[in-house]
């Protein structure tokens, strides 16, 4: 998943990417998991240690959908 900010004079900048593998939902269970904002997927790219936010992710499974719910919580602004 991949966050951006939305701007209405600007181009959006993306806050940072995350990545939850399907595979950690249960099928008819919410799960709750907190994801750190990368720069990158790839480690190996990663130049800049700042802090991007955490990504709260409220989603169960079942075998037709994924319904999920979002939360954002930013680092503070400096």
């Amino acid at each position: 998943m991949q966050v951006f900010d939305e701007d209405k004079m600007k181009q959006d900048k993306r806050l940072g990417i995350a990545k939850l593998p399907l595979s950690d939902l249960g099928l008819e269970t919410v799960k709750e998991v907190n994801l750190q904002l990368l720069s990158s997927l790839d480690t190996t790219k990663v130049k800049d240690k700042k802090d991007r936010g955490v990504l709260t992710i409220k989603a169960r499974s079942d075998h037709l959908a994924i319904v999920a719910a979002f939360v954002l919580s930013s680092p503070p602004v400096a």
